[in-house]
């Protein structure tokens, strides 16, 4: 099994839901490197974007990404001014897909019922 998971390149975008902090692509190869099957999952069945999986994803490449990780500060810091704020998420599903056909591809063959 490979050990080097950053070919191909997998990206993501994120925004404050005011939209005052973008990040228009940031890698996230070594977030779903650690990820687990049911993880990848998540984020196939959640089409890449807008789910709990793509939050997961965020909260996690802030802790190697400084741009996630002042978008992930500003959105706290509006929430402690009592602003209701959430963020959005997409990952670029024909990068994710080439990835996963590249190290995963068992999560790509067709579930039987």
């Amino acid at each position: 099994m490979p050990t080097d998971f950053s070919q191909p390149t997998v990206t993501a975008s994120c925004w404050s839901d005011d939209r005052q902090v973008v990040v228009e692509s940031f890698p996230v190869n070594a977030v779903l490197a650690e990820w687990d099957d049911a993880a990848l999952r998540d984020l196939l069945e959640a089409d890449f974007a807008f789910d709990y999986s793509t939050d997961r994803l965020v909260y996690e490449a802030a802790d190697y990404d400084p741009r996630v990780e002042h978008m992930v500060r500003y959105m706290e810091y509006k929430r402690e001014e009592g602003v209701n704020m959430g963020f959005g998420c997409y990952v670029r599903d024909e990068e994710v897909l080439a990835w996963l056909q590249r190290y995963r591809s068992h999560l790509l063959a067709p579930q039987s019922s």
